[in-house]
């Protein structure tokens, strides 16, 4: 549910002549003009962009987005991908759709909705306002058993512990969705409470 300095990070990857990388997993879809991500904002030099095709576009796998030597190089040279079964042109296809949605009103409407469920669950439950809101409990055991309380209620929200997070950070995770109606994120957010 963070979000980096991607602005400072490029700074610094210019000014060095390095190249960043930035997994755009969690924004494509959702941030940027038309959901191209939060690296839009970005030149494209010194830059390699990742996209999932999966979560916000519903789809299966993903993109690389770079330059053309650079995407000439993977094609020539990523063993992955390689040696790897090319997808099924049905799966190009929905893609190219779910980014024609995205793109478009339907796409605009979407985020907004999304954008007031994250910024009611950052006023209740605190993070940075983004789809993924964490509810730091700190011990292993807090986050076990209340995800256990709200599994029980019908919620499948589940612990995030070591090492997945570092030591003392075990939590909750939420994971925030257009078509999430405004009454249920309040009472996830009241069980949670209740939970902790």
């Amino acid at each position: 549910g963070d979000f980096a300095p991607l602005k400072e990070l490029y700074d610094l990857a210019v000014c060095y002549g390095a190249i960043l990388v930035i997994d755009e997993a969690h924004s494509t879809g959702v941030y940027g003009a038309e959901g191209r991500g939060l690296c839009d904002v970005l030149s494209k030099e010194n830059l390699i962009v990742l996209h999932t095709c999966g979560k916000a576009l519903g789809v299966a796998g993903g993109l690389i987005c770079a330059s053309a030597e650079i995407i000439d190089y993977l094609v020539n040279a990523a063993r992955p991908f390689i040696y790897s079964t090319a997808p099924p042109p049905l799966q190009a296809y929905l893609t190219m759709k779910a980014i024609e949605i995205c793109s478009g009103p339907i796409g605009e409407e979407r985020r907004a909705a999304l954008q007031r469920l994250c910024l009611i669950a950052q006023k209740q439950l605190g993070g940075e306002g983004s789809p993924i809101v964490p509810v730091i409990l700190g011990e292993d055991g807090c986050a076990v058993q209340a995800s256990e309380k709200l599994q029980a209620a019908g919620y499948d929200i589940r612990a995030i512990r070591p090492p997945t997070v570092p030591e003392g950070t075990s939590r909750l995770r939420l994971s925030l969705h257009a078509d999430l109606e405004e009454q249920t994120l309040l009472d996830v957010i009241e069980m949670i409470k209740k939970a902790i």
